[in-house]
């Protein structure tokens, strides 16, 4: 059953860290109907990556913390050389601001720390612990901005919510969500109903709110930065578990041949911020934004697929001598 459940969530895995690499890219040119497309995927793809991260995490883990903070230092510095000194640029090196997407690095650290303190069995306190979060993440919206990008606590405390969903729902068997109470072409119209219905929302707040600077969908901002208040905040909240609960219906228990991009995705999503800096540097993308969309999907395509190549080598050379080891022990 957990090989089974695997296969699940490495397919959602996959499906996330294409639309990461995607939304990094379209971010680039974020005008038009690529603007809508962008508030889609920002609605919900770090919420539901995040909820994987959850999901598989363990308390008191000190070793995830540790290799999560070593990730973070050194990936930090790396892109601070390759950006001074392969692009040119004149960045400052810091520490306690995270550039582009590694705020993640520091989070998964953070958010394994606090397992310690949110850790529990009981099913009262887990929903108690998640509606605390839930306010944490919502008046954190409140304090002045330059203070919400050191070490990206507002972030940490904005998904927080999901990470403890994806913890406590593995500790009570996340295979209630998708077990026989509905058929599987039930849980499909559904889930496709709910897609429809959140595209809906979506294409009327993009509408409706476009004073909205779109930044406010990182979590990294202020309310008054943002020009929002919480009540968009818990609409992203709501959408996003919409969003899980349909990914969770409708993504098949199967192994299919890009189910292993879900194994891969911490390479993927490391790697990939340094293709998509060198792309924006080199200002290569089309003003056209269905020639853009068109490169962009192509680009996001090829470096989820090709970025694993590396440490799938690496695990088979480590398998076939483990397999000689043991022919000739």
């Amino acid at each position: 059953m957990e090989k089974i459940r695997m296969w699940k969530l490495d397919n959602i895995k996959a499906i996330l860290i294409f639309l990461v690499v995607l939304g990094h890219l379209f971010d680039l040119r974020n005008q038009g109907f690529i603007n809508f497309l962008f508030i889609v995927i920002y609605f919900f793809h770090m919420p539901a990556f995040v909820f994987c991260s959850g999901y598989f995490s363990r308390p008191r883990n000190k070793k995830a913390i540790v290799k999560y903070l070593i990730l973070y230092i050194g990936v930090q510095t790396i892109y601070y050389l390759f950006c001074n000194y392969c692009l040119g640029e004149d960045k400052k090196l810091t520490y306690y601001t995270p550039y582009r997407s590694l705020w993640f690095l520091l989070a998964l650290s953070a958010w394994n720390i606090l397992l310690t303190f949110f850790d529990t069995n009981n099913h009262k306190k887990q929903i108690l612990m998640i509606l605390s979060s839930i306010i944490f993440g919502l008046v954190i919206g409140y304090i002045s901005y330059p203070s919400l990008k050191i070490f990206s606590i507002s972030r940490i405390l904005v998904y927080l919510p999901f990470f403890l969903t994806g913890y406590y729902l593995k500790k009570n068997d996340i295979t209630l969500l998708w077990k026989e109470k509905l058929s599987n072409n039930s849980k499909k119209i559904i889930s496709a109903l709910l897609m429809i219905m959140i595209v809906g929302i979506l294409f009327y707040i993009w509408q409706n709110y476009k004073q909205w600077d779109y930044e406010w969908l990182y979590g990294s901002i202020s309310y008054k930065a943002g020009e929002y208040g919480p009540l968009e905040r818990l609409i992203q909240y709501i959408v996003a578990i919409l969003c899980m609960i349909s990914l969770l219906w409708f993504i098949p228990n199967k192994k299919y041949k890009l189910t292993y991009v879900g194994k891969y995705t911490l390479v993927i999503y490391l790697l990939h911020i340094f293709i998509v800096k060198t792309i924006e540097s080199m200002k290569v993308l089309s003003d056209n934004p269905y020639i853009f969309l068109l490169q962009t999907s192509i680009i996001a395509v090829v470096l989820t697929t090709i970025l694993p190549i590396l440490p799938i080598a690496k695990e088979n050379l480590m398998n076939e001598k483990e397999r000689k080891g043991r022919k000739n022990g």
